[in-house]
C-alpha cells in the first residue's frame, strides 16, 4: 500500500521569514502540520491550498506531519534559522 509523502520532505527557512507555501493534493484528505510552529494548513481531497506563513522566530529543527497518514509515514522536517 502506498501513501503520499511531502516533497520536498525538509526544507529550512529563516526565522521571522514569510513563506508561501502551496500545498497540492491528488489523492485525498491531507494536512501540513507543525504543532511546535502553530501551523496546521488542511488541504482539500483534490486540490491545492496556497498559504502564506509566517514563521516564528524559533530556531531549531521541527517535524512536519500529516494528521491523518503519520502513522503510514506522512511526515517531513523544517529547520528554522537564526
Amino acid at each position: 500500500m502506498s501513501f503520499a509523502a511531502f516533497s520536498p520532505n525538509s526544507f529550512t527557512v529563516k526565522a521571522g521569514d514569510s513563506v508561501k507555501l502551496v500545498l497540492t493534493s491528488t489523492d485525498g484528505f491531507h494536512t501540513f502540520t507543525v504543532t511546535e510552529l502553530g501551523i496546521d494548513i488542511v488541504v482539500a481531497a483534490i486540490g491545492t491550498e496556497t498559504r502564506e506563513v509566517n514563521i516564528p522566530n524559533q530556531p531549531g529543527t521541527y517535524k512536519v506531519f500529516c494528521r491523518p497518514h503519520e502513522i503510514y509515514g506522512m511526515t517531513g522536517m523544517i529547520t528554522v534559522t537564526p
